[in-house]
Parts: structure tokens; C-alpha cells; sequence
């Protein structure tokens, strides 16, 4: 996996009636609630964009921006990123809705800065390579059914692995801010649900 991936095309309409659900409504953050540092989330021009304002009187910028609407246990979930160079930023899923780095699966984002690249299963499966460039837009899909994770960037299958602890089984969806610097930007954010049945 040595090649810069291209971008997929943006999900379209006629996915909404295969069970997919828009949970961003490129407008506002109706349903989402960031329960530290909420200052770093705003909506600006149509996409969720995330970037410490320096108005914290020198507070870590950390933050997680939850999707608080449900609750969800086997999924399928999608979204576009774009990062700056050596921003991180990642997807939590099935994650506790609680302050602080919230225990979850994490769906890495990080393309440059320190650490396990984008497309790791943060602390499970860990990516060294580059597979997206700085400033490029890319699609994160990630898929848990049961104790199976999958995550893909732009169609490309780089995790899919079993937890044998069935470490979490249900949860809440939440996107990261990480790191003094971090500038990310979410759009075209959809799930549906899954079952073992569906895979």
C-alpha cells in the first residue's frame, strides 16, 4: 500500500434508500455535542470544521464532537476528511459518551503527524504508510458487525480484524480534534445499520 489512494465519489442521494442515513446536515451541529473544548467545532462552508481557536487560555485542545441522536452496535459508517500537514484527527466509534479521550475502536486520521497513519484501527491494527496527502479530501468508511471491524480509505480494505475480547459492542459515533495545529474537516457523513445477516 505505497500509492497515494485517489478520492471516491461522494455518496449519492440514491444511497439514502439503501439505508443509509445523513447524520450531518451541512447547515448546523443539530445532534452533535462536544463535551470538552466544544470552541474548536463550528460549521463553515458546509463542512464540520475543527481547529483550536487560541481562545483557551492555553488549554489542551483535545476535543471529541459526539453524534448524540443514537447509539449504534452493528454499522456501517461513512466519511470524507481532509487534514492539514501533521494534523490528527480520527473517527471513534462505539464509544462512551463521556469527557476526554472516551473508550472506544478508533478509525485513525492522521496523514503526517507522529504516530499510526490514516486507515489503522488505532491501537489494533496500526498503518506506517502515507496512503493521503496533506489538504486532500479522502473517504473513511468503517464497518462493525459483531466483533469484526473493517475500515477502508477511498474503497481500499486496511483493517479487518476480529476482537476477541469483544472489547465494545455498542456506542456512540464521535469525531476527534487532536493536537495544537489540527485542522480537519468532516462532510458527507452517513451510517446505517447493519446485521450479521447483512455482511
Amino acid at each position: 500500500m505505497s500509492q497515494v489512494l485517489a478520492v471516491t465519489p461522494d455518496p449519492s442521494a440514491a444511497a439514502e434508500n439503501d439505508g443509509w442515513i445523513r447524520i450531518f446536515d451541512g447547515k448546523s451541529l443539530e445532534g452533535w455535542q462536544a463535551l470538552s473544548n466544544p470552541r474548536v467545532w463550528r460549521v463553515l462552508d458546509g463542512v464540520i470544521h475543527g481547529q483550536d481557536t487560541g481562545s483557551g487560555g492555553g488549554e489542551s485542545p483535545e476535543s471529541l464532537l459526539f453524534y448524540t441522536k443514537a447509539q449504534f452496535r452493528d454499522f456501517e459508517c461513512k466519511a470524507d476528511i481532509k487534514l492539514n500537514h501533521g494534523g490528527i484527527s480520527s473517527i471513534y466509534f462505539r464509544t462512551a459518551f463521556v469527557p476526554g479521550f472516551a473508550p472506544a475502536y478508533i478509525a485513525q486520521a492522521n496523514n503526517t503527524g507522529p504516530g499510526p497513519r490514516t486507515g489503522s484501527l488505532y491501537g489494533r491494527v496500526d498503518i506506517s504508510e502515507q496512503l493521503v496527502p496533506d489538504n486532500t479530501w479522502w473517504t473513511q468508511h468503517v464497518v462493525a458487525v459483531g466483533n469484526h471491524i473493517r475500515i477502508l480509505v477511498n474503497g481500499v480494505e486496511t483493517v479487518n480484524y476480529f476482537d476477541p475480547d469483544k472489547t465494545y459492542t455498542e456506542g456512540y459515533i464521535a469525531l476527534l480534534h487532536f493536537f495544537p495545529g489540527t485542522v480537519v474537516e468532516f462532510r458527507n457523513l452517513m451510517i446505517r445499520r447493519m446485521s450479521a445477516a447483512t455482511v
